[in-house]
């Protein structure tokens, strides 16, 4: 089973981003063999744009069965679970500890996103 990590930068040994789609790299693991590669996210420089949907639409692309990440938006979600992809947010430390917490059960994995109005805006909560 293949596994996208959101990450700060290009190694196992690297923080976790908590963001999915400004997370500077997605390092893809395969879970039967333990080998990893590096993908860095071009949408995570252009502050312009809304990069949800592409990164979404990118992973996807990567082949993996599942995503690992802090925390998600809702479009982003939306894409992934429509492509059969598992969504595990509340990932800290490092990518090896969030693939360790994956692998032993320890991560939650999103079953949808709970919407709520407030004053300021609508806000989002993930959803076990």
């Amino acid at each position: 089973m293949n596994v996208a990590v959101t990450s700060l930068e290009a190694d196992m040994c690297s923080g976790v981003d908590r963001r999915f789609a400004r997370a500077r790299y997605f390092i893809v693991v395969d879970s039967d063999t333990g080998r990893f590669t590096a993908h860095p996210n071009p949408h995570s420089l252009n502050e312009g744009q809304d990069p949800r949907l592409h990164v979404a639409q990118d992973v996807v692309g990567m082949g993996v069965d599942a995503v690992i990440t802090g925390n998600i938006g809702h479009k982003a979600f939306s894409t992934l679970q429509e492509e059969d992809v598992d969504v595990y947010v509340g990932a800290e430390g490092s990518v090896n500890d969030a693939v360790e917490q994956w692998c032993t059960g320890r991560l939650g994995r999103s079953a949808g996103l709970r919407f709520e109005r407030h004053r300021v805006g609508l806000r989002y909560e993930n959803v076990y």
